[in-house]
């Protein structure tokens, strides 16, 4: 009993991971495709996983900090957010504000198909786990 339950744990531990690499290598192709488009200088893709990891963790920590305030807490994550996203483009890119919005307009995108891929990865997974 207890080793498959370690078995399940490690199943789904791995899964999360292999999840969490895919929604970065999503994140930052499309952060790549965007700074290549916005014809930034210094646009790599080596760069662009640097941003999709930095925007990805500071979402993270800002929506966790934000749970404690329940009504004005997503409208205003949602604001600081986007504002800390394009800052953080803006400074791993060493670009102005106008590309760095183009390569965010991009980011956007990529996050909802990551999100997609994962919902139906993971989706996927947890039926064949539960069967």
């Amino acid at each position: 009993m207890a080793n498959e339950t370690m078995g399940l744990l490690g199943t789904a531990f791995g899964t999360v991971l292999g999840l969490l690499a895919l929604v970065i290598l999503v994140a930052a192709f499309f952060i790549w495709i965007g700074a290549k488009m916005a014809l930034i200088r210094k646009s790599s893709f080596a760069r662009a996983i640097l941003a999709a990891v930095a925007c990805g963790t500071a979402s993270f920590i800002l929506s966790g900090m934000l749970l404690m305030f329940p009504v004005v807490g997503p409208i205003l994550g949602q604001v600081i957010g986007i504002m800390l996203s394009l800052f953080i483009i803006k400074v791993v890119f060493d670009t102005s504000l106008g590309k760095a919005f183009l390569a965010w307009i991009f980011h956007v995108f990529a996050v909802i198909i990551a999100y997609v891929v994962c919902l139906l990865t993971f989706g996927g997974a947890l039926l064949v786990l539960f069967e």
